[in-house]
């Protein structure tokens, strides 16, 4: 391209660029250090979540391009999508997954986007309630089916503007769109326009709390009422058995009174369940305290970015470059894994060395597992200690967009060697963000509300045995 033909197209890039911006109405509302109205900022971000959506159902049925997710996703959550559609076919499976977003009317979130300014981005936010409905396919068969109310947390990135100027999402310097053609003028990062758009950087759903709740319950419920009515039957023929032929007995008032008690403990253990906490960051604040500007939101999701990664890989390409310990025997126990999210990150210790901070945390993960032609879902806790630098604090870590090249800016995948394409320069993630020195599982089966369950079952067939026993007393 000629210098003539480039100083066209950034005319038409900027003249572009102004019409756009002209053409939405100005919000009495700004984003603080932006000339980009909360409420514009939201609209595009709502826009993209509903692309979004469809692109992300065709693409897990293997209907639509990387091409066409990379322009609507950070790098890394495009990479995490692209790990978990490997494993999909390499497992002989396909997705087909319709999600529907719930009314503020029937859920107990609004789902409205938060917008807020961090860094050299504008972040939005938002927790919403969906139904969705799951249907893997194996050899064009349907072999697992499931729909659930589920909890939706999403995230999204958008650089920051201020007036016809865009911040760079590398080094945050301000330049024109059409400036970035040759690259940054301070950083040398090279973008395209869909670079400076709202991209998803995070999309994580979990089992609903009511839901999680009433499913328990209700098998608790069925299972109990079953056995009460064996149990009943049995007692009624040992008393048969055993009392004299003339005592007035009815199984059936004994049965009823006995549903009546495990009604008023299904009662209770809804209630129970329904008033747990879901916190999904816990006991951050003294990491808050020692490391300024610690942001324990861009640290979960980064760190989401992480374990997705090791879940879902085939090799160590590419994660061994977050990690300072052997990954190769871990990896090899997710080969089952199809899907896995992030639940909950609780901060256990936080210390300061000379040069870095070392962390141990605590993260919950729920991961679904194809085995033998068999869907199978486990919990599991992972314990792990990782350290950062402390130059890298000053760099302000945010939820990353892009991984890219110290040297010359350029894209860097580093599930293919963490080696920039264009000038051959290493890339080097201690510089970025923080490393895993240690990782321990344990997988678990017994949630909170199977302990509960249990608990309960427990509590009613103890009652159960007081009546029969006060029923043969008394009779």
């Amino acid at each position: 391209m000629t210098e003539q033909e480039k100083q066209q197209m950034r005319a038409r890039i900027e003249a572009n660029y102004r019409e756009a911006k002209e053409s939405v109405k100005p919000a009495t509302y700004r984003i603080s250090g932006t000339n980009i109205s909360r409420s514009d900022a939201r609209k595009e971000m709502a826009e993209l979540d509903k692309t979004f959506l469809k692109v992300q159902k065709e693409y897990y049925a293997n209907k639509c391009t990387n091409e066409n997710v990379m322009q609507i996703t950070t790098q890394p959550f495009w990479q995490s999508m692209r790990l978990n559609q490997n494993r999909l076919k390499k497992k002989g499976l396909s997705c087909d997954m319709d999600v529907e977003v719930l009314s503020p009317g029937y859920s107990n979130y609004n789902g409205l986007i938060v917008v807020e300014p961090e860094g050299n981005f504008i972040c939005g936010g938002c927790t919403r309630e969906i139904m969705v409905q799951r249907t893997f396919y194996a050899g064009g068969k349907p072999v697992f089916h499931r729909k659930n109310k589920e909890l939706n947390t999403v995230s999204y990135l958008k650089s920051r503007v201020e007036g016809d100027l865009i911040a760079c999402p590398n080094c945050g310097a301000l330049g024109s769109v059409a400036s970035y053609i040759d690259g940054c003028d301070y950083c040398g990062s090279k973008f395209t326009v869909h670079d400076f758009e709202a991209k998803v950087s995070g999309f994580s759903t979990e089992e609903a709390k009511s839901s999680q709740a009433f499913s328990a319950i209700r098998r608790l419920a069925l299972i109990l009422a079953a056995l009460s009515a064996i149990l009943t039957g049995l007692f009624t023929y040992f008393l048969f058995l055993t009392a004299p032929s003339d005592i007035s007995f009815s199984p059936f008032s004994s049965y009823i009174i006995s549903l009546v008690l495990l009604g008023i403990l299904c009662l209770i253990g809804l209630c129970v369940l329904n008033s747990e906490h879901g916190y999904k960051i816990m006991r951050e604040l003294p990491v808050k305290q020692m490391i300024s500007d610690f942001s324990p939101n861009d640290f979960y999701q980064n760190l989401e970015y992480k374990l997705r990664s090791i879940h879902l890989a085939d090799s160590t390409n590419g994660i061994r470059t977050f990690a300072t310990i052997p990954l190769d025997s871990i990896i090899a126990g997710y080969q089952d894994v199809i899907d896995c999210n992030l639940l909950s990150l609780t901060f256990q210790k936080v210390q300061e060395s000379q040069e870095q901070y070392e962390l141990t945390v605590s993260a919950d993960m729920k991961l679904m597992e194809y085995h033998n032609q068999k869907m199978d879902t486990h919990c599991e806790t992972i314990v792990m200690s990782l350290h950062s630098r402390k130059s890298n604090t000053n760099k302000k870590i945010t939820a990353l967009r892009e991984y890219q090249c110290p040297n010359c800016g350029s894209s860097i995948d580093i599930f293919e060697g963490s080696i920039c394409k264009s000038c051959g320069t290493a890339f080097d993630y201690s510089n970025y963000d923080w490393m895993i020195d240690c990782y321990e599982s344990k997988r678990k089966r017994a949630t909170r509300p199977l302990l509960i369950s249990l608990g309960l079952a427990a509590i009613y067939l103890i009652l159960l045995l007081i009546q029969f026993i006060l029923t043969y007393l008394f009779v």
